[in-house]
């Protein structure tokens, strides 16, 4: 019996010392090569991307406190915490050791930032006094022992001499030791960072077959961040990364064939096979991946069927298990508007509520057009404004430009012209095309900054070089006049002609104008008249009058009274002075009308009223 006790004290020692060890850190420090928390992003609760943590520790995680979004991600050799950005610390819980609570200022690093990658090294106090030969010659067994250093896995944790054994297997050409060597030098593991290296024994271990050096090289050249972009390489190794099954690459590739990017032409079929793949073989962040974007394509009929129902099935499969405000999101349009499930408002915007709380910027902006339209809900300025500044205060362009707005005409909010210019300013920073004309017209006019029309200038050119048919119509407007810039017609019809092109009617009036004066295009009163009418279909006011100027004076028709006075009472009608002073005049002097003493009077009262001073004189033969 008191054998047994003996034993039993023993055993009970022995556990004791077993779960009482404790974890040391063993080092703490951002990465700044390593682009894993970009790459396989998270999203706080506020739709802001999150800060990742690398742990590398011989033990399961079995708790984190702090900051933490979902769980710890077991891959293998490292654990992956997600932090929110401004962490400063964590606590660690394993199944072996006592919890470890982390200070991040202790090892200096004030807060965590978003998008960056951490990594933390643990060992525990009593594997110090580990060590093992290193005498091993095969280059697999040394990899092997060098993941041990590494990870601090039987030995206490030491990259010099991890980076030591994959040098030594990688020279001896084996796939994975330079895989793992290219690692050290990509993420400053046991060596200085020399990116240079990385490359090279990376692509040593892809061209040997390496299917996970292939993946690392594909999405490095693919980014184009740590290296040159390099969309031919990038395709290259993602296709020889996807032949050896990599679910990964497989996401990747499918993504681009879907968009018909990286030099490579749409091919909808090769997608969804390989996201179908992707979607059984891969692991949850990679699952959740490929079931959106095949979720994307039965939404839009992409390479298969359009199947509305598949669609919303998928989306709510993959945001029970993950959440996050763009899967809300597509669900709440899914329920607006009867995409795959019975329409029903009240479900649409409860999603959208939801993803706006995830601070998604299309659900923030989707709900401040919905109360701004008052179509689906009751028409509210006040919450449209509020939706719109939250979206634009979390990055939105699109926000910041209709904030600006809102400011600008006192829309749910006190104008404020001066507020309108600061996020008009914003939005372009973060390149929204359509604030550009509104920013440039702030500079035009003084409002809310000091006048500067070259400025204006600039950004109208800036912004018809986007694209922007307000800004193409502009910048032609200023270098016909020289307004910010010098004059200069042919430049001016070349931007009125683009702008034409987009269906601009203003435009296609100004070049009907330009051929009948010969600038900046040899004269051409046909084609002069032929842009005044394309102008006058299209909508535009003043190329009814230009065009009754042409009949009255028989240039490229003949003359046509009747018609030119036709013309000028249209384009008058419209509000437009000239017109209004011409057709006056007509009825004073009975020219293609008869004479009419009071409705000439009515036009050229009209005209003076409007700002064309040339009616005061012949207003005087009236009285």
């Amino acid at each position: 019996m008191k054998n047994f006790c003996f034993f039993i004290a023993f055993l009970f020692a022995a556990c004791l010392q077993m779960l009482g060890q404790e974890l040391k850190v063993a080092s703490f420090s951002i990465v700044a090569n390593d682009l894993s928390a970009s790459i396989e992003q998270k999203m706080d609760l506020n739709g802001m991307p999150c800060a990742l943590v690398k742990v590398l520790v011989l033990d399961k995680i079995s708790g984190v406190e702090g900051n933490i979004i979902g769980n710890a991600i077991d891959k293998g050799t490292e654990k992956w915490i997600y932090l929110t950005s401004g962490s400063k610390e964590v606590k660690i819980k394993t199944e072996k050791y006592f919890p470890l609570h982390l200070i991040f200022s202790h090892y200096g690093i004030t807060a965590l930032e978003a998008k960056h990658t951490y990594v933390l090294t643990l060992t525990a106090l009593n594997e110090s006094n580990m060590e093992v030969p290193l005498n091993l010659k095969d280059p697999e067994d040394q990899v092997l022992m060098g993941l041990k250093y590494e990870n601090g896995s039987e030995v206490r944790r030491d990259y010099k001499k991890a980076f030591s054994l994959y040098q030594k297997s990688a020279k001896q050409g084996y796939p994975e030791g330079m895989f793992k060597l290219g690692e050290c030098y990509l993420y400053s593991r046991g060596v200085k960072e020399n990116i240079g290296k990385a490359l090279y024994w990376f692509t040593q271990s892809a061209n040997k077959g390496d299917a996970q050096a292939q993946r690392e090289l594909a999405i490095l050249y693919d980014q184009g961040q740590t290296v040159e972009k390099n969309e031919k390489e990038a395709i290259k190794y993602y296709k020889k990364s996807v032949a050896q099954e990599d679910v990964t690459a497989m996401t990747y590739l499918a993504f681009h064939y879907l968009e018909g990017d990286c030099g490579l032409a749409k091919d909808y079929s090769k997608a969804i096979e390989l996201l179908n793949k992707a979607k059984n073989k891969g692991d949850a962040e990679v699952f959740g991946f490929a079931t959106k974007l095949l979720a994307d394509c039965y939404r839009d009929g992409t390479g298969v069927t359009q199947d509305l129902h598949k669609a919303f099935s998928y989306y709510k499969e993959v945001e029970a298990k993950y959440g996050g405000g763009d899967l809300k999101y597509e669900l709440g349009r899914c329920y607006e508007l009867g995409r795959g499930v019975t329409k029903n408002i009240n479900e649409a915007l409860e999603y959208y509520q939801k993803a706006a709380s995830f601070n998604n910027k299309a659900a923030l902006l989707h709900l401040g057009i919905l109360y701004e339209n008052g179509n689906v809900v009751k028409k509210d300025l006040k919450k449209s404004f509020e939706y719109y500044k939250k979206a634009a205060e979390n990055g939105s362009d699109m926000g910041q430009k209709w904030l600006g707005d809102c400011y600008y005409d006192g829309q749910g909010v006190e104008k404020n012209i001066n507020e309108a210019f600061k996020w008009y300013s914003k939005s372009v920073e973060k390149g929204c095309v359509d604030a550009y004309s509104d920013l440039a017209y702030c500079y035009s006019h003084g409002e809310g900054v000091e006048q500067n029309l070259t400025k204006a200038f600039e950004l109208y050119k800036e912004g018809a070089e986007k694209g922007d048919s307000l800004c193409l119509s502009n910048v032609a407007l200023y270098y016909y006049c020289g307004k910010g810039t010098e004059q200069n017609f042919k430049e001016a019809f070349k931007w009125y002609k683009k702008s034409a092109e987009g269906g601009d009617a203003g435009s296609m009036n100004h070049i009907g104008v330009m051929y009948k004066n010969g600038q900046g295009i040899a004269k051409d009163y046909e084609k002069a008249i032929e842009w005044f009418n394309k102008a006058i279909k299209a909508g535009d006011n003043i190329a009814k009058y230009n065009l009754g100027n042409c009949y009255f004076s028989g240039l490229g028709v003949k003359v046509n009274l009747k018609k030119a006075a036709m013309l000028y009472e249209e384009s008058a009608k419209g509000g437009y002075e000239k017109a209004q002073y011409n057709i006056g005049v007509c009825y004073k002097e009975g020219i293609g009308v008869q004479k009419n003493k009071i409705k000439a009077k009515k036009w050229l009262q009209l005209a003076l009223k409007n700002g064309y001073e040339g009616a005061r004189e012949e207003l005087k033969g009236l009285r």
